[in-house]
């Protein structure tokens, strides 16, 4: 091995002395192939400065070894020399074509893929995909098509990738593909970048802590405003809701509220996960708080039966404006609410606003009181 360390005593001298290296290197009684490559690609990635001859020695000394390395040598070549700007193209090329972990290796650190190098190609290989996606030098044209071809690790990928640049048609496919997907969605929601519309979308997959400052975001976002208010639901509306959950009616109880929302398509409030909904939904139709009380009180047991579920959905109905409730709603469902001809219109302020007089401090007090001993089992 003494020999093989003869190379160390200067880059430019190691690289240029060709011919002995090629000598040792074909020794039939000594293999050192592998840790001669190693020495050479550490002494090129830790030289202060490469020169054209040096560069081009070394481009001839590694594609003259490369080829009777074995995997694991290759493997720690690519990775000693994939973060080293000028590492030959043709180096590259053989170390991708090597495929496996070299492949990866090369494709997700070299700084400048080699012409021909086309990143949406490259992550066409399944194996690639997500590789691809997190390189740091992504445009947005090269993000919107990693994101057509609809790979789930290059989708994750992207999403955890802070230097790709998220937006448009490639941000909106990621948004509705995470809707059933918790690990993109949670991905998507660590991103600072992340607008407060499609934080909305994906409220229910958010953190209790997280979704508080969604409610919050969307207040202060302009998309939170709407040119034709929903109409608010008439008293007697709220007192049919009331009706169809002290009868346990869960199906009649969404159909009813689905329609003064103008949906067309299952609201299915009360699912795992998904109780922030119906306090969502029930003020973006506009019921009352001492309705919507009673509502959580009585619809599912699940809720009626749990002091701090029904606690929160309450705080949610107080705190929420209106309008936000309504943004947050056609974000999380990706449907608009729409206008609906039976719907009786009624302000947002004065007496016949969504809090009737006087409810605020007695009506407050007497549901709030209520609570433990429902969720006791008492007077359910």
């Amino acid at each position: 091995m003494s020999r093989s360390i003869a190379p160390l005593r200067s880059m430019s001298a190691a690289i240029s002395d060709l011919s002995s290296l090629a000598a040792l290197a074909w020794d039939p009684s000594l293999d050192v192939r592998p840790a001669l490559l190693r020495v050479q690609a550490d002494l090129f990635a830790n030289a202060p400065a490469r020169d054209a001859q040096t560069v081009a020695d070394f481009e001839t000394l590694a594609l003259g070894l490369l080829p009777g390395v074995d995997d694991a040598a290759a493997l720690a070549v690519a990775r000693i020399l994939a973060p080293v700007e000028d590492t030959p193209a043709s180096v590259i090329r053989f170390l991708v074509a090597r495929g496996g972990d070299v492949a990866r290796v090369m494709i997700g650190a070299a700084p400048k893929l080699p012409a021909g190098f086309h990143p949406v190609a490259l992550a066409r290989n399944p194996d690639w995909a997500g590789t691809v996606a997190r390189r740091a030098d992504l445009t947005g044209a090269d993000v919107e098509e990693l994101a057509r071809l609809r790979d789930a690790t290059a989708d994750l990928a992207l999403a955890e990738n802070p230097a790709a640049p998220l937006g448009g048609r490639a941000l909106a496919q990621l948004v509705d593909r995470a809707r059933d997907r918790a690990d993109l969605a949670e991905a998507l929601l660590r991103r600072a970048d992340l607008p407060a519309t499609d934080r909305a979308a994906l409220y229910l997959s958010a953190s209790t802590a997280e979704r508080d400052a969604i409610r919050g975001g969307i207040e202060a976002s302009p998309s939170a405003l709407r040119a034709v208010p929903l109409p608010r639901a008439s008293r007697e509306a709220g007192e049919a809701l009331v009706a169809f959950a002290m009868a346990r009616d869960v199906a009649g109880f969404e159909a009813r509220l689905a329609g003064l929302l103008g949906l067309q398509r299952r609201l299915d409030p009360t699912g795992p996960g998904r109780d922030d909904l119906l306090a969502l939904a029930l003020v973006a139709a506009g019921i009352g708080e001492e309705e919507c009380v009673r509502i959580f009180l009585t619809l599912d047991d699940r809720i009626a039966r749990s002091v701090a579920i029904v606690f929160r959905l309450a705080e949610i109905v107080r705190s929420t404006p209106r309008s936000s409730a309504i943004r947050l709603l056609e974000a999380i469902l990706d449907a608009p609410l729409e206008l609906r001809r039976d719907a009786r219109h009624q302000p947002g302020h004065g007496p016949s606003a969504r809090t009737r007089p006087g409810l605020p401090g007695l009506a407050r007090e007497r549901t709030d009181a209520a609570l433990p001993r429902v969720a006791s089992g008492e007077g359910a």
